[in-house]
């Protein structure tokens, strides 16, 4: 990603430099770096401004304008429910639905093998649920941090251990 696609996405995001640096937990002067192009950032974070900001860009004219002069008044509403939920309801489904899918580059094979195991699936029952071989499977969560990866069989074994967590199998005991 060169500086002025990444100076674009940040501007797209209405991000500082400085929220960003926040955001990573890294110094300033890293993404200034970036943004000055002495040095281009690495590739997961490329992949990862570039999906924030085209999804920023895609949805900016779905953006509620109905909020536009409101305010709080105490007694106006009861505490928690600024908004009516009724006219939001749809809205605030379809975001949170979006918000919990990680892409496929942002993912952490060794993570994704440790949320596998804490559901207590074989290889072969999880590869079956994503749609993937047990082989694909398994290279995929022996991949380094330095790695590359399938971006499909990623993607799939997001969608897997999404839809898995949200509806445990018997094989995992959830306790309240």
């Amino acid at each position: 990603m060169k500086a002025d696609r990444f100076n674009h996405a940040l501007k797209s995001l209405h991000w500082s430099e400085e929220t960003l640096a926040s955001m990573l937990g890294c110094d300033i002067s890293l993404i200034e770096a970036y943004a000055n192009g002495q040095v281009e950032p690495p590739p997961k974070l490329s992949a990862w401004l570039e999906v924030l900001a085209q999804v920023h860009e895609d949805l900016a004219d779905q953006m509620p304008t109905g909020l536009v002069g409101k305010r709080y008044n105490e007694g106006s509403a009861p505490p928690g429910n600024l908004l009516e939920r009724s006219a939001f309801s749809s809205l605030d489904e379809e975001t949170s639905k979006m918000t919990q899918h990680v892409p496929p580059t942002m993912r952490e094979p060794k993570g994704d093998h440790n949320r596998r195991l804490s559901l207590g699936m074989e290889p072969e029952q999880f590869a079956a649920a994503a749609g993937i071989t047990v082989e694909q499977l398994r290279a995929y969560e022996l991949t380094g941090p330095d790695q590359d990866y399938d971006m499909d069989v990623a993607d799939r074994v997001g969608w897997a251990l999404e839809r898995l967590e949200a509806n445990p199998p018997n094989s995992q005991k959830v306790i309240n």
